[in-house]
C-alpha cells in the first residue's frame, strides 16, 4: 500500500503543475495592447479614445540644473487605430529660464509629430517627435494627465502634461 500511494503523488502533481504552466503562460494582462477594459479599476470601460483635437501643455523641471521649461499653445490632433495613435502638433512654444540666459528664453517654436502612441485600458503613452520626449498618464474625462520626461542636449527634465479636449 506504501508503494501504491506514492506512485499515486506524482499523477495529480503533475496536473497541478500542468494547470500551472497553462495559467502563467496566458497573457492575463487586462491593459494588453488592443485589449478592452483594464487600467486603474480594470475591465468595463474599453480601450479610451484619443482621436481628435487636444490642448496641450507641460512643465518641466531640471533638478539642480537651474533650468525650467514649458510648452505653451499647442493643439494636437491625433488618429487611433485599435490601441495605438499617432498624429501631429502644431502651434507649440517652448520657453526655458536658466540659469545664465535672460528670463523666457524662446528655444523652439512650431509644428511637429505625435508618435508610439498607445493606449491600454485608461493609460495613454505617447513622444513627441522621438523618444525624447516621452508622456505617460491617465486618461478621465476629457483630460489625460501624468508625467513628461525630455532629453534636452545633455539634460533631463522631468515634469508633468495635461491634454484636454478644447
Amino acid at each position: 500500500m506504501t508503494t501504491r500511494s506514492a506512485l499515486r503523488w506524482p499523477r495529480p502533481v503533475a496536473v497541478l503543475a500542468g494547470l500551472l504552466l497553462i495559467v502563467v503562460g496566458c497573457d492575463y494582462d487586462p491593459n494588453a495592447p488592443g485589449r478592452l477594459g483594464g487600467g486603474r479599476g480594470g475591465g468595463g470601460g474599453g480601450t479610451v479614445d484619443m482621436s481628435g483635437e487636444w490642448a496641450y501643455k507641460s512643465e518641466l523641471f531640471l533638478t539642480g540644473g537651474g533650468r525650467s521649461c514649458r510648452i505653451e499653445g499647442a493643439t494636437l490632433a491625433l488618429e487611433q487605430s485599435d490601441s495605438t495613435f499617432s498624429g501631429s502638433y502644431s502651434s507649440a512654444t517652448l520657453i526655458c529660464v536658466a540659469t545664465g540666459l535672460p528670463p523666457d528664453t524662446l528655444l523652439r517654436a512650431g509644428f511637429g509629430a505625435v508618435v508610439d502612441g498607445r493606449v491600454r485600458g485608461d493609460s495613454v503613452f505617447f513622444n513627441i517627435d522621438d523618444s525624447r520626449f516621452r508622456h505617460s498618464g491617465r486618461r478621465s474625462g476629457t483630460t489625460v494627465s501624468g508625467t513628461a520626461v525630455m532629453f534636452l542636449d545633455d539634460r533631463t527634465l522631468t515634469g508633468t502634461f495635461t491634454v484636454a479636449k478644447p
